[in-house]
Parts: structure tokens; sequence; C-alpha cells
């Protein structure tokens, strides 16, 4: 048994806006039928009750893959994605085994850009092709967002459980302006 042969990109990213992101996505798109408030929605991405689970069984899972999985798992951030494009794109790259001249890396980071995807998006739309959400599901695409959605008192119940779920491991988690954590350490 086990896994294929394959290589496997684990894209994270941190909880606080990955739980911005997701209500977002829950009101955008109908299939949810969710129209909740903020704070309940809060509660729910908390407690591991959305559709994709727990954000730290999420992590911690692949994580725990990478130890049987080695070279052929690749752990990136959305923040370090978005604060360097060029350097996830040459990392993604060597990964696959794929060859990368400068114009294919600038073809590549150009199509990588917010703008560049929101655009291929509205396109896609106005040619009845586009497969599910709306252009607004596009919001900023920024890092440390979650700063606008999140009162005190929430962002210290996902810290102390943060906190606990992230002790010990090797993770690197960054809430945006400076906030910077290796597993549960401030790095």
């Amino acid at each position: 048994g086990g896994f294929s042969k394959g290589k496997i990109i684990v894209v994270t990213r941190n909880p606080k806006d990955a739980c911005a992101s997701m209500y977002k996505h829950y009101l955008g798109l109908p299939a949810f039928k969710y129209t909740g408030p903020w704070d309940h929605f809060v509660g729910l991405f908390l407690d591991g009750n959305v559709g994709q689970g727990s954000w730290f069984d999420h992590v911690l899972g692949w994580r725990a893959a990478q130890d049987d999985l080695g070279d052929r798992l690749l752990f990136l951030s959305f923040e370090d994605m978005k604060s360097d494009v060029t350097a996830a794109v040459k990392k993604i790259a060597a990964f696959v085994d794929v060859d990368l001249d400068d114009d294919l890396l600038a073809k590549v980071v150009e199509a990588s850009s917010f703008d560049s995807m929101k655009k291929s998006h509205e396109k896609r739309k106005a040619d009845g092709v586009q497969r599910m959400g709306s252009a607004t599901h596009f919001r900023s695409g920024a890092s440390g967002g979650w700063r606008s959605n999140f009162t005190v008192a929430q962002s210290e119940d996902l810290d102390a459980q943060f906190m606990a779920r992230m002790a010990g491991t090797d993770i690197v988690t960054d809430f945006g302006k400076g906030e910077r954590y290796v597993g549960n350490a401030k790095s």
C-alpha cells in the first residue's frame, strides 16, 4: 500500500487569514448555502466543523506525511509565495524537475499575479466558461487581512489553540506584520 511515486505540494496559509478567506468563500458560493454571521463561522472554524475540517488536523497531517514522503513533499506558505513569487516559482520548478529559463520564469510569475488571475477569471465568466464562484471571490489576496475580521477575543481563542497544537513542530506560520512562528515559537 502507501503512496504513489507522485510529488505533492502542500500550500499552507495562516489559520486566521484562512478562516477569513473561507468565510467569504462560504458566503460567495451558493453550493454552501451558508448565510451565517462571522462570529458563528469563527466558532465552526475553531471547532473544525467546516467542510475542510480542522486547519490544525490538515496541516499537521501533511507534516506527519512528510516524514514518510521525504523529498516527495514540498511545503510552501501562501505568505512566502505572495512575498516572493519568483523564489516560489523557482522552488516549485526545481521540485518538479522543470527547466526554467528567464523567459518562462517571467511568464509564470506574471500569470501567477493576483491581478492576472482575477482578469482570467473575469474573462472566463464573460466567455461563459466559468465553473464556479464570482469575481468577488478574488478578494485582495493579501496576507494579514484577518485583522479586519477577528475580534480580540476570537484572535485569542485561535491563538490558544495554535499554541497548543503547533508546539514542537517545525511548521512556519506567518500572520503578517512581522508575526512569524516556527511551531508555536516566534521567529
